[in-house]
């Protein structure tokens, strides 16, 4: 899948709900900041501002080069070549406590099991077999969604939400951010609003990830077979019975 820019607007909202520091370290975003993807490109993840997270460098760099450690080529040519990175990747690692451990594998391995190329998931010819992968997936996203976001809950709040609460000035600006008085009043509103969101705020990321990965989409359904369409939503809250039903 192709890679789409990052628009200005998302690189300054995702700074600004995360203060303007790495996701997993106190680094200043504002001298260097790298997006990573949490649903990667190659899994058809895309721009939507809950699937990207700002890194510094050297977090980043430690992803990408542990995720080298899942590739089947990783004990032959990759290791050698980069095994002084991979070791130093693995002592970050190694010092981080358990939430930030927990969120780092989620990112590493957001749909686990054998790599598999993504684009062919939804080919089979069983409707039940798709239906099946699609409600894994909501799943699993919801997951790694909520986890991600609860380390930076002012994400949930885009404009003009907190614009409409708060007048006296841009709760957005982000040079506003080492002004202590007004990150306190933003910080009130979202922790003590931050519960009020429900799952089906990560639909729309999920819902453009189907689409990139060539569901058949009409009309804000997934179409699995003429007797068989559903929205995220219903995939979301579809029961174990209903689901089992379709495959008797």
């Amino acid at each position: 899948m192709s890679r789409k820019k990052i628009s200005n607007k998302a690189r300054e909202f995702i700074r600004w709900a995360q203060k303007d520091t790495c996701l997993l370290c106190s680094f200043p975003l504002v001298l260097c900041c790298h997006f990573h993807h949490v649903i990667s490109v190659k899994d058809f993840g895309t721009n939507d501002v809950f699937n990207l997270i700002g890194l510094c460098p050297n977090h980043h760099n430690m992803i990408e080069n542990l995720k080298k450690t899942d590739s089947s080529s990783c004990y032959n040519k990759i290791n050698k070549k980069y095994y002084y990175k991979l070791n130093a990747a693995r002592l970050i690692f190694e010092h981080f406590d358990n939430n930030l451990e927990q969120l780092v594998n989620l990112l590493l391995a957001p749909y686990p099991g054998p790599e598999e190329d993504m684009s062919g998931i939804f080919h089979s010819q069983e409707t039940y077999i798709n239906i099946g992968y699609a409600r894994f997936m909501i799943k699993r996203n919801i997951e790694i969604f909520k986890h991600v976001n609860s380390l930076r809950p002012r994400i949930y709040f885009g404009q003009p939400l907190l614009s409409e609460i708060i007048t006296e000035f841009d709760p957005y600006d982000i040079t506003f951010l080492n002004k202590k008085e007004y990150q306190k009043i933003v910080d009130l509103i979202v922790d003590k609003n931050k519960n009020l969101f429900e799952e089906d705020i990560f639909d729309k990321a999920t819902e453009k990830q189907f689409i990139n990965l060539g569901l058949p989409y009409y009309q804000e359904k997934f179409i699995f077979s003429d007797n068989f369409q559903y929205s995220i939503q219903e995939l979301r809250d579809m029961s174990e019975d209903n689901f089992m039903s379709i495959g008797s």
